[in-house]
Parts: C-alpha cells; sequence; structure tokens
C-alpha cells in the first residue's frame, strides 16, 4: 500500500519506491484509486497511471536502492476526475520543496495514511492492525535527531549510507514522534505527506530500510522535498504543480482538539 498526494488535478506526488524497484524497471500498469476515505474494491474511482517521473537512479544495485529510499516521483493520470464522481471532491494541495516553511523543535505537524501502529494494537492477535481500512491522520512533533525516540533510526539510516560512502545525509531527514505515544505511521505507509504550519507538504515517507522494522509508536523519519535531489527533480517539472488548497492550520487544529 502506498499513499499519494494530488499537486494538480492530474498529477500525483508519492515515493518512488511506491513505483520501481533496486533490480529491474517495473512495466505493470499503476492505478491510484481517489476519492474515497475507506479502502475497499467496491469504493473511490480507479485512474490509470499513463506516464511514472522519476529522477535519475544508478544502475548498481546497492546504490539504487539507497537513492530510491531517498527519492520522490510524480504520476501522470490519465484524466481529471470530475467532482461528481467522488465522496470528497479532490483539490491538489501544495508542496513546499524550496526550504522555505522552516521548522523549529517542537513544531507539529500532521502525517495523513492508511496503516498506524496504535497503542492498543499490540493486546490484538498479530497482524490485525494491517486490516485498517480508513485512511488516518496523526498530529506529530519534530523531534531532535539525538533523542532516544529518533536515534535508532537515524542509526540505521546513517549506516546504509555510511556502508555506500555518502556524507551529508543526515540532513535529507526530519524525525518526528507522537508526543502521546499513541500512534506511529508504519508499514504501508510509502509516500505519506507530512503536512505543516503553512498548510503545504514538506516532506513525504519514503525511506524502508530506515523505518518499517522499528514500528515503536515512538517516532519516524521524514525525508525533506527541500533535500538537493528531491528540489533537483521538482524544479524540472515545476509546470506541472499546481495547488488549490492549503490547510487553514488554526482551524484544523482547532477542530481537532
Amino acid at each position: 500500500m502506498c499513499v499519494g498526494s494530488l499537486v494538480s488535478r492530474v498529477v500525483v506526488l508519492t515515493a518512488a519506491v511506491c513505483v520501481t524497484g533496486p533490480n529491474v524497471y517495473d512495466r505493470r500498469p499503476i492505478t491510484v484509486v481517489t476519492g474515497t476515505r475507506y479502502r475497499h474494491p467496491s469504493r473511490g474511482v480507479r485512474v490509470p497511471v499513463v506516464r511514472v517521473l522519476l529522477p535519475k537512479l544508478p544502475e548498481d544495485t546497492d546504490e539504487r536502492s539507497y537513492m530510491l529510499q531517498k527519492s520522490v516521483s510524480l504520476l501522470l493520470l490519465q484524466r481529471r476526475i470530475p467532482d461528481i464522481m467522488v465522496e470528497q471532491p479532490l483539490r491538489a494541495v501544495g508542496i513546499d520543496y524550496t526550504g522555505e516553511d522552516r521548522l523549529t523543535g517542537q513544531d507539529e505537524c500532521v502525517v495523513v495514511g492508511w496503516h498506524f501502529l496504535y497503542a492498543e494494537d499490540g493486546k490484538l492477535p498479530e497482524q490485525w492492525w494491517r486490516l485498517h481500512r480508513h485512511m488516518r491522520y496523526q498530529i506529530l512533533q519534530l523531534g531532535d535527531k539525538t533523542d532516544r525516540a529518533c536515534a535508532e533510526l537515524v542509526r540505521v539510516y546513517e549506516k546504509t549510507a555510511d556502508d555506500l560512502k555518502h556524507v551529508g545525509h543526515v540532513d535529507d531527514v526530519m524525525c518526528f514522534k507522537d508526543p502521546n505515544n499513541t500512534a506511529q505511521p508504519c508499514h504501508g505507509m510509502y509516500g505519506a505527506p507530512l503536512v505543516c504550519a503553512k498548510g503545504r507538504v514538506v516532506g513525504l515517507l519514503t525511506a524502508p530500510s530506515a523505518q518499517w522494522g522499528h514500528c515503536d509508536r515512538m517516532s519516524i523519519l521524514v525525508h525533506k522535498l527541500s533535500s538537493q535531489r528531491n528540489k533537483a527533480f521538482l524544479e524540472c517539472f515545476e509546470t506541472l504543480l499546481q495547488p488549490e488548497y492549503f490547510i487553514k492550520w488554526e482551524l484544523f487544529m482547532t477542530k481537532t482538539t
């Protein structure tokens, strides 16, 4: 399962790991399900993807696998979805790939997606949590990468990069945590957007090896859209980015609390 965000009426932003792999170029058709907050075969509108846009990836398998975890992709849809066909009208969200939306310690953001690990899930039969079908959101707080909640994730991510002799890789990611340890974005959340106070997407969940083996309801790593790699890629296709909607953060937080 992957998550995508409309950045125009016919373009979806998601993680590169959702559309290709480290060994071969997968040419199987991709379909985007839109217009529903409930995951079920009979719900939503299915739209074929006619083109996948990816940043240039290395030929070496290990290097390619690592770069995939740092990269985003754009999916061009076959058609625009009329509002009348969907349960929820679709609007393209704004994204920040220039780094204008600066975050500071304790800033709150929200992650949206399908699979969250909740505290009570540990008391239920194994694999139960995978069956969540409703789209959910969770408010998270920017954390210090040296804190216990973040340090292990950063260590795993650093090791992968160090083995490939990469430098400066930790600057590409941010660490977020739920201060109440209520829920954590977990498996099946590739491409999930991180939306912060300016109402724009500032990052995506893209790095499986740094995240999915450590679902502990404590922390996640989010890749910045403004990292050097993603910024260069998105600048190439900036004419495709046509935002229509920005979350009114104060109103959102008021209704949430």
